[in-house]
């Protein structure tokens, strides 16, 4: 079978509409603050206010990355939380001594992609970083249901890294075919390097976010290994939606992944690693959460769970639809 290699076209990403404007026009803009209409509108954006300046500061508000200066988009665009957030911060703004600078004003939508974790630095070294603090029991627990998985015909693997479970999974699979969504460019190369010649099997390797990924068929089956727990729980619940949306009616997803720990000494341990993942690959969350309230909430099922490392590791297998259909 053939084994393609892509990177996902720029034009996917969700749009991103930037102004450049004068402090003078900032200021004549502030007017429009009390006109609060199609406030409702905008409840589905997420709003964020910055201040590039000695007093450096990031909240949330109401949609937008302020530089230097307060400067509002159009009143339908703002909330009445908002304008007290421009009415706190709109004084120290102006008084700031430092030249000031060209302000910027970004809008996305509330489910659009943060900026993907940095994977590159660490992928060489990523297996040898696991068995360091984990022994094999990591990869123990990448072999969840892993004979359910041999026999789909469609296979996702989102955020495979470097390829471990991928040559073991083309190493005994003896048709179908296996996509691969990875955003880091060098782990997937190694990947790719690693998987070799697949056989009867068709690979696909896709570098992309995961949440920028529009495949032109279903799978039956998604595999998330040690994924999600990169994320806060919004970015969580748009991926576990996102997996919903690419499995076919009666699919299955396979999640396996870190959980928060009940004791000290794990606690420690996961708490270590993400201050080192946060640094060093720019990790979106700061602590692991439980997927299971998100997933409920996108319509999966969990049919079975295995636990590994006293629980720390969770394998959970979901089914796509309602309890009873299980």
């Amino acid at each position: 079978m053939t084994t393609s290699y892509r990177t996902w076209p720029n034009s996917v990403l969700p749009s991103t509409t930037t102004h450049k404007l004068s402090l003078e026009t900032a200021k004549r803009s502030l007017k429009h603050l009390e006109n609060e209409a199609e406030i409702n509108r905008n409840q589905r954006y997420i709003k964020q206010i910055r201040f590039k300046n000695s007093r450096s500061l990031e909240l949330e508000a109401p949609f937008v990355k302020f530089y230097n200066f307060v400067c509002p988009l159009p009143p339908a665009l703002f909330t009445v939380e908002f304008k007290r957030v421009v009415a706190f911060f709109l004084e120290p703004a102006r008084t700031i001594t430092v030249a000031p600078l060209d302000m910027e004003i970004t809008s996305r939508p509330r489910h659009a992609p943060q900026t993907a974790a940095q994977f590159d630095l660490v992928a060489r070294i990523y297996p040898a970083l696991e068995r360091l603090v984990f022994g094999l029991r990591l990869d123990d627990a990448r072999k969840a249901f892993f004979e359910e998985v041999l026999e789909a015909d469609r296979v996702l693997l989102v955020g495979e890294g470097n390829g471990r479970f991928l040559k073991s999974l083309i190493a005994r699979k003896r048709a179908g075919c296996v996509s691969v969504v990875e955003s880091s460019k060098v782990m997937m190369r190694l990947a790719k390097n690693r998987a070799g010649d697949s056989g009867k099997v068709g690979l696909d390797f896709i570098e992309a976010d995961f949440r920028v990924y529009r495949p032109e068929q279903e799978f039956d089956y998604v595999v998330t290994h040690f994924f999600l727990d990169l994320f806060n729980p919004p970015s969580q619940l748009a991926i576990i939606e996102k997996v919903a949306e690419l499995v076919a009616d009666r699919g299955t997803w396979i999640n396996v992944d870190f959980v928060p720990a009940r004791t000290l000494w794990p606690g420690i341990l996961m708490s270590l690693q993400y201050a080192f993942f946060r640094v060093v690959s720019r990790i979106e969350s700061k602590r692991c959460f439980d997927e299971s309230e998100a997933a409920a909430a996108a319509g999966w099922t969990i049919a079975e769970t295995i636990s590994y490392l006293g629980g720390l590791v969770v394998a959970k297998r979901y089914r796509k639809g309602l309890v009873g259909q299980v």
